[in-house]
Formats: structure tokens, C-alpha cells, sequence
């Protein structure tokens, strides 16, 4: 049989079940050794292994050990990050229940626990731009950075221009473009060599070669200037780096998009 929803719900119904397939996964093992290496009762681990193998998640090999199907290690893989997005969601409960990830395509939604680790910034009122503040120390520190702005904020134009780094990637929002060119407020000057595109994106994001900054919408499409996801490990930054270039693929050239939208004299402004 194999890996299906189904084959999930059977091994996760048994405790038994998930740590003999884990125990299997990572090496084929005896009946006795994978006794030994559970804290399940003997009959519980024969019948676990007798059951996954009606499943067609274990087998036993010619050598008498038992090993994992390539059913069995697909599931026990699908399992082992479902724990992992479990322990990452369950981290800060409280601002996953509160924001919207559909602005995230469902691809990266799938690798959420890259972002385990993570540290939820918050505004309290005695420091209301301790998040933004964050961010923009982090555009004006790194060697290189991508920037997606769903929203125009100062704090971050004047971190981009304050930056020393050459590679500078920013991705703005038709709405964002739309205020600069119909209202102009400061931008990157030409000394901060910021190649910019135009997307429409729902999730502001900073990424660096060290650390990935997230600010998703509330549940009602508000941008939230309150809190910023913050995560520093290496998974955590090649996701954002692989979301980010995700985006940029997609986005279109800051002159065309204004060529295009405005006119070609809104070139020379």
C-alpha cells in the first residue's frame, strides 16, 4: 500500500506505531533492538511492527531486520514536520492566530518550520517603533539585502540610503510606486544602488545574509507596524532568500511599470 492520508491517521493513532517507524526509519533494527529503543511495552511494539507492515510501511529484510518501506520513510518524514510546524506555530500561538499568511505562497507555507527559532518583536506603548526600528537597523547594517514594501514607511527609504552595501534589491507594491511618483516622498537615492520592481504583495519581508524579518497582515488585510517576525538561523534566511527571489521572478521593472502606468515623461520626474 502506499503513503496516503490514511497510512498518516493510522500511524499517528498509535504511539507506538510513530516510534517504531521512527526507530525503523533511521536504521533497520531487530524486533529486540527496536524494543530497546522504544519506551513501548513488548506487545505493543510486536503488534505496532506486525500492523505496519500489514500497511506496507515496514518489511523485513532477508538479514531478519526490520526497515522502512519508501512508504514508511514518507510518512515518517511528512510526520516529523508536522512536529516541527507544531512547535513553530505553537511558539507564539497568539500571532499566528491573529495574521494572515495568504499573502505566502502555499509551497513556502509547506516549509513553515524553516522559521523555527523565530522571535515575535512587539511595539509596547512606552516604545511604539521598536519594531520598525528593527527593521530599519538591520537594512542599514547589512552587506546585502532584499526588501519587500507592501507599504511606503520613511524609517526604511532612510535605511536604505544610509546602507554602505552595494547589492540592494527592493520590491514595491503598485500602491507604494503610486506614492512616490503621484506624491513624492524621499526615496533610495542613486548613491544607494537599489534596483527596485514593482509586485503586488501582501507581506512586508527584509532579508539578509544573516537574518530574515517577516511582518504579515492582520486578519482584516491591515498592515501591522506592531510586531515583526524575526529569525536568524540559516534555514531561516535560505527560505526568505528563496521567497524573496520567489517574488522578484514574478515582479516587473520599476521603468517599464512606470513607463507603462504613467507615461514615459513620468521617467524624467
Amino acid at each position: 500500500m502506499c503513503a496516503s492520508f490514511d497510512s498518516l491517521q493510522f500511524v499517528v493513532g498509535s504511539r507506538a506505531r510513530q516510534e517504531v517507524l521512527s526507530t525503523l526509519v533511521a536504521d533497520p533494527a531487530t524486533r529486540s533492538a527496536v524494543l530497546d529503543a522504544t519506551g513501548a511495552s513488548e506487545s505493543s511494539v510486536y503488534d505496532a511492527i506486525k500492523r505496519l507492515e500489514e500497511r506496507g510501511l515496514v518489511y523485513q529484510r532477508a538479514d531478519d531486520r526490520w526497515a522502512a518501506t519508501a512508504a514508511g520513510q514518507v510518512v515518517a518524514d511528512t510526520l516529523r514536520r508536522c512536529e516541527r510546524t507544531d512547535r513553530a506555530l505553537s511558539a507564539d500561538a497568539e500571532y499566528w492566530e491573529q495574521h494572515d499568511a495568504a499573502g505566502i505562497p502555499e509551497t513556502f507555507r509547506a516549509e513553515f518550520a524553516a522559521l523555527s527559532g523565530y522571535e515575535v518583536v512587539r511595539s509596547p506603548d512606552t516604545d511604539p517603533y521598536r519594531a520598525s526600528r528593527r527593521v530599519a537597523d538591520e537594512i542599514a547594517s547589512a552587506d546585502c539585502v532584499s526588501v519587500v514594501a507592501p507599504v511606503y514607511h520613511d524609517r526604511y527609504a532612510e535605511a536604505l540610503n544610509e546602507s554602505s552595501g552595494a547589492a540592494r534589491r527592493l520590491v514595491v507594491t503598485p500602491d507604494v510606486l503610486r506614492e512616490v511618483v503621484e506624491g513624492d516622498p524621499p526615496g533610495p537615492t542613486e548613491d544607494a544602488q537599489v534596483v527596485t520592481r514593482v509586485y503586488d504583495a501582501a507581506v512586508a519581508m527584509v532579508v539578509s545574509s544573516e537574518t530574515l524579518l517577516l511582518s504579515f497582515p492582520t486578519l482584516d488585510g491591515s498592515y501591522d507596524p506592531h510586531t515583526e517576525v524575526v529569525a536568524e538561523s540559516e534555514e531561516a534566511t535560505d527560505w526568505g532568500r528563496r521567497l524573496f527571489d520567489h517574488v522578484w521572478e514574478r515582479a516587473t521593472e520599476v521603468e517599464a511599470y512606470v513607463a507603462d502606468r504613467y507615461g514615459e515623461d513620468a521617467l524624467d520626474g
